[in-house]
């Protein structure tokens, strides 16, 4: 007998694996898989998505990397982000209790004036100055937590800090795109969302400091996807053979792209929608077009 799983949890990996085309059995704890190859197109970019989830019962004799297991002191006098300590610059940190905003000292991007760009050798080697301001915001004073392990009130004080910088680096002159990373907002809210708790990226993915925090990137260039999603979203609104919905509508009563896909995966049948979590607020769920196994889209 198929079984719906009841934990959120569950859902999500069964969710992805129903995504991904996988028939999945509670059997045992066996995952049955099924070919079903499948080439979706995101709307977004364009791009056409490879799914072969019978790839997935390839042996496999390449490198496995076991669980690291780390227990961090919640201050850490060598550490560049706790409170007080001086950073790698000289300069010293405020004595903070919850968030705090620093400019970077290695930054990606450097404050404007640009340099001009240097003349290129070939018409093929082109390249364009771009400028900006990187920030790196600390989200806690404890050294040990994560995200995840925050107390809610705590995690709305990021929120604050993340919205306050947002205004400020884009009303900027010359800034017109500005990127929030490192912690990804729509994990912070299935995280919120689901009440779990889950370890930070870490050492691996290429944290340079385990102390809990994130970066944001002001550029005077909007990178290249976000440039192809925006040009989407707006070639969809001005499509007048869009068929009317109950789906929420952009401005000036344009359809929403996005809104559409949304509404249409909250109005399907549970067991076929791709919805993770949801609330009066918000909407995790996996995309049609997800690249990654566990991409989740927050509307």
């Amino acid at each position: 007998m198929d079984l719906w799983p009841t934990s959120s949890t569950q859902q999500l990996i069964l969710i992805v694996a129903v995504r991904k085309g996988i028939y999945v059995q509670n059997f045992q704890s066996t995952w049955i898989l099924t070919k079903s190859i499948l080439f979706p197109v995101n709307p977004l970019t364009g791009e056409h998505i490879l799914v072969s989830p019978q790839r997935s019962n390839r042996p496999w004799q390449g490198q496995i990397e076991t669980s690291q297991l780390t227990t961090l002191p919640q201050y850490d006098p060598k550490c560049y982000l706790c409170p007080g300590n001086e950073r790698a610059n000289g300069q010293r940190n405020e004595m903070y209790e919850h968030t705090t905003v620093f400019v970077n000292d290695y930054p990606a991007v450097l404050p404007p004036p640009s340099p001009i760009a240097p003349a290129a050798p070939h018409p093929l080697l082109t390249a364009q100055p771009v400028d900006g301001q990187c920030d790196v915001i600390t989200f806690h004073s404890r050294h040990d937590l994560t995200l995840a392990r925050l107390a809610v009130e705590d995690i709305a004080r990021i929120v604050e800090e993340w919205i306050a910088i947002y205004k400020r680096r884009g009303t900027q002159d010359g800034i017109k795109y500005v990127q929030i990373f490192e912690v990804p907002i729509f994990l912070l809210l299935v995280l919120i969302l689901l009440a779990k708790s889950v370890q930070n990226k870490g050492a691996m993915m290429g944290c340079s400091n385990p102390h809990p925090h994130g970066q944001v990137w002001s550029h005077s260039e909007v990178p290249t996807i976000p440039s192809v999603e925006l040009a989407s979203l707006a070639r969809y609104a001005m499509n007048s053979d869009i068929p009317s919905s109950h789906a929420p509508r952009g401005p000036f009563g344009r359809p929403c792209l996005l809104c559409e896909y949304v509404n249409f995966e909250v109005s399907v049948n549970e067991n076929e929608s791709r919805v993770v979590v949801k609330n009066e607020h918000f909407v995790a769920l996996v995309p049609w077009w997800a690249t990654w196994p566990f991409e989740i889209l927050c509307k």
